[in-house]
């Protein structure tokens, strides 16, 4: 992925990392847990820790730029549009990785999270641009 604007390669890179990282570092970490894979619980902690101080900022900023008194119509169809072009492709990714660990790992049922964590980004995304995605 390459792309002139930092901003849209900040969101790009946000739009799979909020879907693998509640897939891989919480949901999976339920399966781990009950499985008896405490070390994956112990080094998913970690990650999960990070993405959470992660998107105190990033929900942040992307709230400031909707919401900024003189060019909130302009930046939520700005995030919209980054949002259009690049959920779908970070999904399909991650969707691919969901496929691998429903064949590899018992009762994962990762497909089914990934399809419920999609459904609550989206709708946070639908929030944050004024239902324009």
């Amino acid at each position: 992925m390459v792309v002139e604007d930092w901003a849209e390669g900040v969101l790009a890179i946000d739009l799979v990392d909020s879907l693998l990282y509640p897939l891989l570092y919480n949901r999976l970490d339920d399966v781990a847990l009950t499985g008896g894979a405490g070390a994956y619980s112990l080094f998913t902690q970690h990650l999960w820790t990070w993405f959470a101080d992660q998107r105190k900022w990033l929900d942040a900023l992307v709230a400031v730029w909707a919401a900024d008194p003189g060019h909130s119509e302009e930046n939520q169809a700005i995030l919209a549009r980054i949002v259009a072009t690049w959920a779908g492709r970070a999904q399909e990714a991650v969707g691919a990785l969901a496929s691998v660990i429903d064949a590899q790992v018992l009762d994962a049922d990762s497909s089914t999270s990934l399809n419920e964590i999609t459904q609550t980004r989206a709708a946070y995304w639908a929030k944050v641009t004024g239902g324009a995605v």
